[in-house]
């Protein structure tokens, strides 16, 4: 059975812990920082990603598939997806 997750990610609370760069490259690769600075508000569009690397986590492990350590969501354009990729 394939199962799916849905997360919520508190932009507030992200904002405070994320504030710090160290902690910011803790949890977003590179690519998913610049991605999220081109936005006006990037906090929501960190919270998004966060939650998408959260639901993959732990729909990953419901069906018992290893765990990345690291992972980085890519958004393609064209297709209007998240790929997940190994950082």
């Amino acid at each position: 059975m394939i199962t799916a997750q849905s997360e919520f990610v508190c932009v507030e609370k992200l904002k405070k812990i994320i504030e710090k760069p160290s902690n910011l490259v803790d949890f977003f690769s590179p690519r998913e920082i610049a991605y999220c600075n081109r936005y006006k508000d990037r906090y929501i569009t960190f919270a998004g990603i966060l939650a998408a690397k959260i639901a993959f986590i732990k729909t990953a492990s419901n069906l018992e598939l290893p765990i990345l350590e690291k992972i980085e969501v890519r958004h393609k354009k064209k297709w209007k997806t998240i790929h997940f990729h190994r950082r």
